[in-house]
């Protein structure tokens, strides 16, 4: 060991002192049956829009026509099919983040090479009270908490880099704290009522290999909750009954599951809801190496959803932002970026061939009165 800056003598604290990495035997425990390669068979979404064609007016009408959307709910609702030993579902993407590419244009090989389209979602939750969840529903149709909540970028949920998979539910991290106010910015997150978060990545965010990070339940919820690990399948359980399955379990990352029976059992018990944070974004590049905001479109979602006491998850609120792509003509359900919103005009001018075809016309109409 190299002393101290001051030649003082320092105290050992770990092998990473002596530059010695310490190998978590528990990233390497698979189910039978793993395949290298991450699984994209996880990620099949029966709902997934078609691809647009590389020509910039579909692009446009792809971006601004609400068919072409991906629903959050259809990304949270599992179709994947899970181990057997997972137990009966449903399951839910509880927590998700996930890009869904295609990077050619299909029946354009000739052309067209350097297109590019992509829908991307994250999906992170939270708990609440489940006496404050009411205020929350109703808050969510306010405009000013719409503002707000606009204003959320990407969720940045809490990590530890070196705690071993197997020690998880023993650490406890500062940022571990329970709930938290609303105004907080835990997790870059914002809520009108106090919120506590849910999830939190364990292991390193440079690795790719199994030490790169995983979804899992705060260490503080896991041990409230009495969650134990079996490892061996991924599992943690509640008294003996699987609640969450891992990601690394089926050669997949940034996704945690969740069973929704022991689940909603779990959450009444403790006195909570749970929320979600939706944030996702729709785009389209005609080149995606010249990225010209007038061959490109893009469209930026936010939303609030929970989960009902009988399990359904449910949106509070969701919010499409038109970022490029405008056409003049769009859906209500299309939010149009500030940057492009010009003021209503409030008065009418009108030509003089107008007045006279109006007056005309009403000559007309009185001519045939008469005639009656």
């Amino acid at each position: 060991m190299c002393p101290d800056w001051d030649k003082t003598a320092c105290v050992y604290s770990g092998p990473e002192q002596l530059g010695i990495q310490l190998l978590d035997p528990a990233r390497w425990l698979h189910s039978p049956g793993r395949n290298d390669g991450e699984s994209e068979r996880l990620w099949d979404i029966p709902t997934l829009p078609a691809w647009p064609a590389p020509e910039l007016e579909v692009l446009q009408k792809w971006i601004s026509s609400s068919c072409f959307d991906l629903p959050p709910i259809d990304v949270l609702m599992s179709s994947s099919d899970l181990p057997e030993h997972w137990g009966d579902g449903p399951w839910l993407r509880f927590a998700a983040e996930h890009t869904w590419k295609a990077d050619l244009a299909l029946g354009y090989w000739g052309k067209g090479q350097d297109f590019h389209a992509d829908i991307w979602w994250q999906i992170i939750p939270v708990l609440v009270k489940a006496t404050d969840l009411p205020h929350l529903l109703e808050s969510v149709d306010d405009p000013k908490c719409q503002e707000k909540l606009r204003e959320l970028g990407r969720i940045d949920v809490f990590s530890d880099w070196n705690a071993p998979l197997s020690a998880w539910n023993g650490i406890t991290p500062d940022w571990d704290s329970g709930m938290m106010d609303g105004d907080s910015g835990a997790i870059n997150g914002w809520l009108p009522v106090p919120y506590r978060p849910l999830v939190a990545e364990c292991g390193h965010p440079d690795r790719s290999d199994e030490h790169a990070p995983i979804f899992a339940p705060m260490p503080s919820v896991a041990r409230e909750w009495e969650l134990e690990f079996r490892l061996r399948d991924g599992l943690l359980l509640s008294k003996g009954e699987p609640v969450f399955g891992l990601a690394s379990a089926l050669n997949t990352r940034s996704v945690l599951f969740a069973r929704v029976e022991p689940l909603v059992n779990l959450l009444a018990s403790s006195g909570h809801s749970l929320v979600w944070f939706f944030k996702g974004e729709r785009r389209a590049f005609l080149n995606l190496h010249r990225t010209d905001p007038a061959e490109s479109v893009w469209a930026n979602y936010y939303g609030i959803g929970y989960l009902t006491a009988d399990g359904r998850p449910l949106v509070a609120w969701l919010d499409k932002v038109l970022e490029r792509g405008r056409e003049a003509d769009f859906s209500e359900n299309v939010i149009p970026s500030q940057d492009d919103v010009k003021p209503l005009e409030t008065e009418f001018f009108w030509h003089p061939k107008s007045i006279l075809s109006a007056a005309c016309g009403c000559l007309r109409r009185f001519s045939r009165l008469f005639q009656g």
